[in-house]
């Protein structure tokens, strides 16, 4: 069975990988989801929809728009 990760965003819908998003005024894809090791809260790695080379990481789910 296939399970899709999700996260939640600052308005309590669910994104998913692939999914874009608004943060700091600007139009991401969710390119990850992941936990770190010594934390148990969920963080996002971003990709600019213009700039493919331009990756933002550590970014928590209540920080974006859906």
């Amino acid at each position: 069975m296939l399970t899709r990760r999700f996260a939640i965003d600052r308005k309590g819908k669910k994104i998913y990988i692939g999914n874009v998003v608004k943060y700091n005024n600007s139009f991401f894809f969710v390119e990850d989801m992941h936990y770190l090791s010594w934390s148990t809260e969920q963080y996002l790695v971003l990709v600019d929809r213009k700039n493919k080379n331009k990756k933002i990481d550590f970014i928590k789910p209540s920080d974006v728009l859906a």
